[in-house]
């Protein structure tokens, strides 16, 4: 089982937190290996549970979605509820292309934006 949680503080911060764990189905085998939260964009970080893959191809997809031009980096912020109203239509066509076996292991992905 993986968790990812993420939450705000009233001085404008975010934290979240993550297991390492990785299993594999066929298997059972276990093992604690895997980053599962990274940076994303200005100030955006994401995690994901669910396949590992599908979860890197995610990450890499809204990392691109949140390129900003250089000049831009420094004055401009995101707001979460933006991001996932305007990039869910990636996630899901990335998701419908993806093998039936990564397809069954799901896919989740949590956001956070510092203040």
């Amino acid at each position: 089982m993986t968790w990812v949680i993420g939450g705000s503080t009233i001085f404008g911060y975010g934290i979240m937190i993550s297991d390492v764990c990785v299993s594999w189905k066929e298997s059972g085998y276990v093992q604690d290996c895997l980053q599962k939260i990274y940076p994303l964009g200005n100030c955006v970080f994401g995690g994901f549970a669910g396949s590992v893959k599908l979860g890197f191809m995610m990450l890499q997809d809204l990392r691109n979605f949140l390129k900003l031009p250089e000049e831009e980096i420094k004055d401009t912020g995101w707001h979460p509820d933006w991001v996932a109203e305007n990039w869910y239509p990636r996630a899901r066509e990335i998701f419908v292309k993806a093998p039936k076996e990564e397809q069954a292991l799901h896919s989740e992905m949590i956001l956070i934006q510092t203040h």
